[in-house]
């Protein structure tokens, strides 16, 4: 256990942007992440001063590679986002937000990951899908 929180702590201090934005990784299994999100200035921008958009759109790949995580090895690394599409549903409004993250299904080289992100309230505020990019590696 302490070893994988010194994990989410590098997946959330070691990115420039990860860190600018305030994401943490609330907790995770092999096929799942959940991701919060803390209302800052930096994040705000929407509608009524709700969290921005590109920023929810973000949070949703960054829950995505939370969710893969657990994927990866020494013979399968993450490769990048493939696609990423996202609804928003109402304005994001509220002291955060949070992303769950499942994976539907991997592939050897693309997996499909539905990320739900909502408010303080539980309400869905955005749904997304990714499709990543896995690529193997030679050993």
């Amino acid at each position: 256990m302490a070893e994988q929180q010194r994990s989410w702590q590098s997946f959330e201090q070691d990115n420039t942007y990860h860190r600018l934005l305030g994401v943490k990784v609330e907790g995770s299994g092999s096929d799942w992440a959940r991701v919060k999100l803390p209302s800052t200035d930096t994040v705000r921008g929407g509608v009524h001063g709700s969290f921005h958009g590109g920023v929810l759109s973000a949070l949703a790949d960054i829950a995505c590679l939370a969710a893969m995580h657990g994927q990866f090895s020494d013979g399968v690394r993450p490769n990048g986002t493939a696609e990423l599409s996202i609804s928003y549903l109402r304005p994001a409004l509220g002291e955060y937000v949070v992303a769950n993250a499942r994976i539907l299904k991997r592939g050897r080289t693309l997996a499909v990951i539905d990320v739900d992100i909502s408010g303080p309230d539980g309400r869905l505020v955005a749904k997304s899908r990714v499709s990543y990019a896995l690529r193997s590696v030679e050993r």
